[in-house]
């Protein structure tokens, strides 16, 4: 039971840090990605 907890909890842990840096990536480099996305498209 408690290791199954443990799991949920690194889980939840690990989730709310990919939301945080997905916010921060877009937040931050919103016009690099969008630049990087132009330049793979237009190959």
């Amino acid at each position: 039971m408690e290791s199954k907890k443990n799991k949920i909890d690194s889980i939840n842990r690990f989730n709310v840090m990919t939301n945080y840096f997905t916010i921060k990536f877009m937040e931050n480099d919103y016009k690099l990605s969008s630049n990087v996305a132009i330049r793979i498209f237009d190959l």
